[in-house]
C-alpha cells in the first residue's frame, strides 16, 4: 500500500536503533522511489508526516523534448502543489488600470521544464461544505480519454472491465488520523492505463520529492555539505544534505517515462487485438448427422445452412444445460441483465438467445456460445449436459421457423403490466422498487429457497404497489364504512363493490392478490414447518413443479392489474 510505504519513509528512529543509519541517509525514500519505477501504480500525490519528520510527492506530465539532465538546478528547485490554483477575476494597480484576467499557477512557470508541464491532481476544499475537508480532483485528460468516473463507495476513479466488473484505475488512500501525526494520503494512478497516456502525448511523468528526516530535539541543520546526485539512467536528480546532528533532506525529481513509444505500444495492443481466441467445446444435439457429439464453440468448428457440402455440425445445433447455470446472472441483478430471452454483462458481452424446455434445461445454440469471453464459456460448460426433452415450443418457432412468438407466458405478460403501470403512474398504483421487476425470474429447479424468493419478489411488484390510501378514500367517498385497520387489498374489495363489479370479476381480482400475500406470508425466506411443507407438497400436486405454479400465478396477477387499470380509468 502506498501509504504505508511513505510512512515508514516519516517514522522516528533513536540513534541506538540497528536502523538508524538507514533513517537519516533516509533508505526508505530511495526503496519507495524504486518501487515507483517498476509498481503497478504510480503515484501522483503523496505526503506523510509523522516524528520522524514529511515527505511530500507530487506529479506533472512534462512533454519529453522538455527533459534536460543538464540544467540540473530545474530538477531540485521546483515549486507547487495540487492546492496551487488558477485564478479569474479582477486585477488593477501597476499603472495599467483595472481589468479583468485569467491566470495560471505562477510556480509551474519558473523553470523551463515546467513550463509545458500539465497537472494530473488538483487539491481543493470548500469551507461550506458540513466537513471542510480537502478533496482532490484528477485531470479531465485522464478521466475523460480513460472514460474514468469517480465512484464514492470505492474512494477511486472507476471503469468497467472486459469482464464488466467495476475497476480502481486511480485511486485515494489514507492511513492514520486526518491531517495529524501517523498520517498519509496518496492518489496513484494504474500504471498501464498512466504508460498508454504518455506514449500517446509523448510526455513523461515528473515525480517532484521532498523528503525529510528529524530527529527529536532538531534545532536546525548544522554541519553537513549539500551533494546533487543525478542519475540519467534512471531518471533521478536530487540534492541531498546529512546532518553531522541526525538529520537530512532529500529533495528533487524522479522522471518516469513509457516503456515502449506510440508506434510501439500501438503495435503490441494491435497484436494482442487480434490474437486468437479461446474456446471451449460442449456436448451438442447434432441434428444435422443424428448424434450428440463433443465440438468446440469456435465458429471453424461448426457450418452454416450455406454450406451444403460440410460435414461439421450446424451453427443451430442446440446445447443444453442444468438451470442452475443462471443462478449466478439472477445473483447479480446489478452487473447482468437476465431478460426472457437474452442475457447481457453491462458492456461486456451478450448471450443472444436462449431459452428453458419442458424438462427444466436451459439451452442455446453452439453458435452463440461461442460469442462469450473464454471464462464465460467454462461457466456454462461447467453445467454442459445431454438433452433430457427437446428445445422448447418457443424456441423452435422463433428460432428455426422464423415465427413470432405468441405462446402465452405468465411472467412474460405480467412485466409487461407493470412496466406500463410504471410509466402511467396511476393514482392507485405505485411501484416502489422498479429494478424487482427484471428481477422476476422462473424457478427452474426444486430449490425451496428459489421458489420462496420468487413469490417474495411477486409480491413486492404487486400487492405492496397497491395504495391503500387510494383505495380507502375513493370507497368512502362512495359511502362504504370499512375498517380503518384494513390493508390496501381488503379495501380494493370494498371500492369494487362500491362500484357495483360483479362478484364473480372481484374474486377472480382479488383473490390472486390474497393468494399471493399469503404465500408469501407462509413460505417466506425464514418460514419453515410442517404448514409450509404442506403447503408446497399441495401445491407441486396441483402444478407438476415450481415454474408451472408461478406461470399460473402470474397469469392471475396480470389479469387482476390489468382488469383493475380498465375498471379505475
Amino acid at each position: 500500500m502506498p501509504a504505508n510505504r511513505l510512512l515508514k519513509i516519516v517514522k522516528s528512529v533513536g540513534p541506538g536503533a540497528a536502523e538508524y543509519r538507514d533513517w537519516v541517509e533516509q533508505q526508505p525514500l530511495r526503496q519507495f522511489l524504486e518501487h515507483e519505477r517498476s509498481a503497478a501504480a504510480t503515484t501522483l500525490y503523496g505526503t506523510a508526516y509523522d516524528r520522524g519528520g514529511s515527505v511530500f510527492v507530487h506529479s506533472l506530465l512534462v512533454p519529453v523534448k522538455d527533459i534536460n539532465f543538464k540544467e540540473t538546478s530545474s530538477f531540485t528547485s521546483w515549486e507547487g502543489n495540487p492546492f496551487d490554483s488558477s485564478s479569474c477575476g479582477l486585477v488593477y494597480g501597476g499603472g495599467e488600470g483595472a481589468r479583468v484576467e485569467y491566470n495560471e499557477p505562477w510556480t509551474y512557470n519558473r523553470q523551463a521544464l515546467f513550463r509545458r508541464a500539465r497537472r494530473l491532481i488538483f487539491g481543493r476544499s470548500f469551507e461550506g461544505s458540513h466537513d471542510g475537508r480537502h478533496y482532490y480532483e484528477l485531470a479531465q485528460e485522464l478521466t475523460h480519454a480513460h472514460g474514468l468516473h469517480w465512484v464514492e463507495e470505492r474512494n477511486a476513479w472507476c471503469r468497467l472491465d472486459d469482464a464488466g466488473d467495476v475497476a480502481d484505475f486511480s485511486k485515494i488512500e489514507h492511513v492514520g488520523p486526518e491531517n495529524g501525526r501517523g498520517s498519509a494520503t496518496v492518489v496513484s494512478v494504474n500504471r498501464d492505463l498512466l504508460n498508454l497516456h504518455m506514449a500517446a502525448t509523448q510526455t513523461c511523468l515528473v515525480q517532484m520529492f521532498d523528503s525529510t528526516a528529524l530527529p527529536g530535539d532538531f534545532h536546525g541543520f548544522m554541519g553537513g555539505e549539500e551533494h546533487v546526485f543525478a542519475n540519467p539512467l534512471i531518471g533521478l536528480v536530487m540534492k541531498y544534505r546529512l546532518d553531522t546532528q541526525g538529520a537530512s533532506y532529500f529533495r528533487g525529481v524522479q522522471i518516469i517515462c513509457p516503456p515502449l513509444n506510440a508506434r510501439e505500444l500501438g503495435e503490441v495492443l494491435y497484436k494482442a487485438d487480434r490474437a486468437p481466441k479461446k474456446y471451449t467445446s460442449f456436448i451438442i444435439q447434432d441434428f444435422k448427422n443424428g448424434r450428440l457429439a463433443e465440438i468446440s464453440c469456435d465458429p471453424a468448428a461448426m457450418a452454416s445452412y450455406f454450406e451444403k457440402d460440410s460435414s461439421l455440425p450446424f451453427q443451430t445445433s442446440p446445447v443444453f444445460f442444468k438451470p442452475e447455470v443462471l443462478d449466478k446472472y439472477k445473483a447479480d441483478p446489478d452487473k447482468y441483465r437476465l431478460d426472457a430471452r437474452s442475457i447481457s454483462c453491462r458492456n461486456a458481452w451478450s448471450l443472444q438467445t436462449y431459452d428453458f424446455n419442458d424438462a427444466g434445461q436451459v439451452h442455446t445454440m453452439i453458435k452463440y456460445l461461442g460469442d462469450l469471453p473464454y471464462a464465460e464459456q467454462l461457466h456454462w460448460k461447467s453445467c454442459n449436459e445431454s438433452p433430457k426433452a427437446p428445445i422448447s415450443k418457443r424456441s423452435y418457432k422463433t428460432d428455426f421457423e422464423g415465427s413470432f412468438d405468441v405462446e402465452p407466458d405468465g411472467l412474460r405478460d405480467l412485466k409487461s403490466v407493470l412496466l406500463r403501470l410504471r410509466e402511467d403512474r396511476p393514482a392507485w398504483f405505485t411501484l416502489h422498487e422498479e429494478k424487482l421487476v427484471d428481477q422476476l425470474h422462473y424457478p427452474l429447479t426444486a430449490s425451496t429457497k428459489i421458489w420462496n424468493e420468487t413469490l417474495v419478489t411477486l409480491a413486492k411488484c404487486t400487492t405492496e404497489g397497491l395504495k391503500k390510501s387510494y383505495f380507502e378514500s375513493e370507497a368512502r367517498k362512495r359511502g362504504r364504512a370499512g375498517d380503518a385497520a384494513w390493508g390496501s387489498i381488503k379495501w380494493t374489495r370494498e371500492l369494487l363493490q362500491a362500484l357495483s363489479v360483479d362478484e364473480d370479476r372481484i374474486s377472480e381480482i382479488v383473490e390472486p392478490l390474497v393468494e399471493v400475500q399469503r404465500l408469501r406470508t407462509k413460505l417466506g425466506a425464514h418460514v419453515g414447518g410442517t404448514e409450509a411443507a404442506a403447503i408446497r407438497r399441495a401445491l407441486l400436486k396441483k402444478f407438476h413443479s415450481p415454474r408451472a405454479h408461478i406461470e399460473a400465478l402470474a397469469f392471475q396477477l396480470s389479469g387482476a392489474l390489468d382488469a383493475l387499470e380498465s375498471i379505475l380509468k
